[in-house]
Formats: structure tokens, C-alpha cells, sequence
């Protein structure tokens, strides 16, 4: 009578975690060989606590189904973690493996620094935990960020090595709500994704000032060409040019775009050839408008401008 051989089927490697949305978590892993078909279940293990308790939070009875959806996380007020267990059947009846790794889902917090007017209100500090210490050896060294603006797309917008887990992200905009995910890739082909976190950004910097820099006028016809230097703050959208004269002051024009740096004034011969008159340059940025130069003029048989 020959020997009977026993063999335990192992637990499989748990290799990704991702959130999804409502913050469904979605594990994948690599099965277990199991060349007698000993295989009875895998028992996937959750817990809100490093330390427990765990608790099953389902069975699978098919040992090619590589991945679970948990649909009861609260990921709002804390975290999860899973491990699983294989259940199998050898001859001597039935046992559990021991247990997988336990990982945790990458959950990210975003805070944009754009509350009060300071040098880095145009930043957003990220920060994430990791999925596993140390480690997992088939994932990869790095953590790709994503960036998504209001009504735009997702952006890869840079990665940080295993071991630091925050960024600090410039936003050059006024104002915007910036949302943000991170992903790790694992060699087996699944992807490990965090939460989506988003909060206000904005850059409430006063742009650089572009100066005046050139006046002429057409004696004849009265045209008042002005120019002034480009903008160099990448956010502005444009220029307002205003016009006070001693009856009074209103706005002349909007010249959009930040390489556009002239503008032509017309029809002002009965206007300047008798009165002293003002001119401001006000730039736009995201809808607002910043005054940035008074200029003075007398307009005679001379034009001169000088700083008010």
C-alpha cells in the first residue's frame, strides 16, 4: 500500500488595492497552484484596524476569480484593510492557508494653501499612506500623481519614489478646485489607485507689473498710441486701458491676450489737444482686474507722460 502524500495549497499574493468610486475597494491577486485540486475557497479578511478585529467579508469558491469589490467601506471617517486565505482540502480534511500580505488603500488629504494671501498660496500640499511596508517586491519604485482642474481631464503631472509620500504641487491659477489621484503600478498588470481628494487652489499673487513704456500722438488726427512691456506673470489674460480726463474718467478698452501690448486710441483730438488727461493700464487675471500704473499727460502742442 503506497504512502499517502499531503501538500497545503498556499495563500494567494495579494498585489493591488484600489479605490474606486463611492470608495469601492477593489483587490486583485495572483492564485495559488494548486496541481492536486485541493482548492475549496479563498476567505477575503476585513477590518477598519492594523490590529483588528478581522472578519470575512466574503467567499469565493472559484479559484480563478482574481479580484473582489468591497462596497461597505467608510473611507470618509478611517481606512480597511484586507488580507485572504485560501481553504483547502489535502486528505486530512479541511484547513486554511496562512494569510496573505494585509494591504491598505492609498487614502490621499489635500490641502489647498490658498486661504490667506501668502507666497504659497498658489501650492497644494498632498500626502498619502502606503499601501504596504515595506514594500510589495513586484510593485514598482514609483508613485505617479494625477491632477484634474474643474471641467478638464486627468493629467500626469509627476511621480515621487516608494518612501516619500507627499507632494507639494504649484497651481497657477486664481482660482480653481484641483483634485488629485495617485496610482503604483505592480509587474503583474494591475494598478493600485487611491481615493480622489480635491480642494480650492489658487495663486492670489499680485501679477508683475508691466510698465508703460511708450506714448505717441497723431497731431493731426488725434490718435494716442500707448505701449507698454508684456506681462511676465503667466496667468495674466489681458489689459485694461482707462482714460481720465478733468470732465471726468471712464474705461476706453480690454486688450486680451498677454502678448498683446499696444493700444490705439481714437478720435481724441478735441479731447487731448486742449485737456490734461490721465491714462491707467489695469491687467486681467482669471476675470479679475488689477491697476498697476497711473500715467499722466499734457496734451498741447507737446505729449509727455510721467509717473502720477
Amino acid at each position: 500500500m503506497g504512502q499517502q502524500l499531503f501538500a497545503a495549497v498556499v495563500s494567494p499574493e495579494l498585489k493591488c488595492i484600489a479605490v474606486g468610486a463611492n470608495d469601492d475597494i477593489t483587490l486583485t491577486w495572483v492564485p495559488p497552484a494548486d496541481p492536486l485540486s485541493e482548492f475549496i475557497s479563498y476567505k477575503v479578511f476585513h477590518a477598519t484596524s492594523v490590529s483588528g478585529p478581522y472578519s470575512v467579508a466574503t467567499t469565493i469558491n472559484n479559484i480563478n476569480q482574481l479580484t473582489y469589490t468591497y462596497t461597505t467601506a467608510n473611507l470618509t471617517t478611517g481606512t480597511a484593510y484586507f488580507y485572504i486565505q485560501t481553504v483547502f482540502d489535502d486528505g486530512s480534511g479541511e484547513q486554511s492557508s496562512t494569510s496573505s500580505d494585509t494591504l491598505q488603500p492609498m487614502l490621499i488629504t489635500v490641502e489647498g494653501l490658498s486661504a490667506v494671501p501668502t507666497p504659497f498660496e498658489s501650492q497644494a500640499s498632498i500626502m498619502w499612506n502606503k499601501i504596504h511596508t515595506p514594500k510589495l517586491a513586484s510593485h514598482s519604485d514609483w508613485y505617479l500623481i494625477y491632477r484634474k482642474m474643474a471641467g478638464a481631464s486627468w493629467a500626469l503631472i509627476d511621480s515621487t519614489q516608494f518612501g516619500a509620500e507627499n507632494y507639494l504641487d504649484s497651481v497657477a491659477v486664481c482660482n480653481d478646485s484641483a483634485y488629485y489621484r495617485i496610482e503604483v503600478s505592480d509587474a503583474t498588470g494591475c494598478v493600485s489607485v487611491s481615493n480622489v481628494v480635491g480642494d480650492e487652489v489658487g495663486d492670489k499673487t499680485a501679477p508683475n507689473t508691466p510698465q508703460i513704456d511708450s506714448v505717441s500722438i497723431n497731431p493731426i488726427t488725434g490718435e494716442v498710441q500707448v505701449g507698454w512691456s508684456s506681462g511676465v506673470s503667466g496667468d495674466i489674460d489681458g489689459y485694461i486701458v482707462l482714460l481720465e480726463l478733468s470732465t471726468g474718467g471712464y474705461q476706453i478698452d480690454t486688450v486680451w491676450g498677454i502678448g498683446n501690448t499696444f493700444f490705439l486710441m481714437q478720435a481724441l483730438v478735441q479731447e487731448v489737444n486742449q485737456k490734461r488727461m490721465r491714462c491707467w493700464l489695469s491687467i486681467l487675471v482669471g476675470g479679475e482686474e488689477h491697476r498697476i500704473q497711473v500715467q499722466q499727460a499734457q496734451t498741447t502742442k507737446q505729449f509727455f507722460w510721467k509717473p502720477c
